[in-house]
């Protein structure tokens, strides 16, 4: 059990040595290559956000309208583009679903 621990020990000053290292490193580096980097690791999180919210064939405008919308960072009367990109994307979808009820109904009439 003692050698555990003793290992354990000497993880934990590695590790912690390794941490100083790695904050002087982030530090001296450009701020750029840091967002770049965070940037990379979300590519995959982003991808199966927009797998999910494309998935339904009926829904796929709408949410692509409220994505690029929000995206896009325009302000309107102070208020900024989330509240943007739900309106566009909540009128798209509505707007869709009663021409598309409309033509089933012709359709099916």
């Amino acid at each position: 059990r003692w050698i555990a621990g003793v290992g354990a020990g000497v993880a934990y000053l590695v590790l912690g040595l390794a941490a100083g290292l790695a904050t002087a490193l982030l530090s001296a580096s450009p701020p750029v290559l840091i967002e770049a980097v965070a940037g990379l690791a979300l590519l995959a999180t982003l991808g199966a956000a927009l797998r999910a919210a494309t998935a339904d064939d009926d829904e796929r405008e709408a949410a692509m309208i409220t994505f690029v919308v929000t995206a896009s960072g325009i302000t309107a009367i102070s208020v900024s583009s989330p509240f943007w990109g739900l309106l566009a994307g909540m009128a798209y979808l509505g707007l869709h679903r009663a021409r598309h009820g409309r033509s089933e109904r012709r359709n099916a009439g």
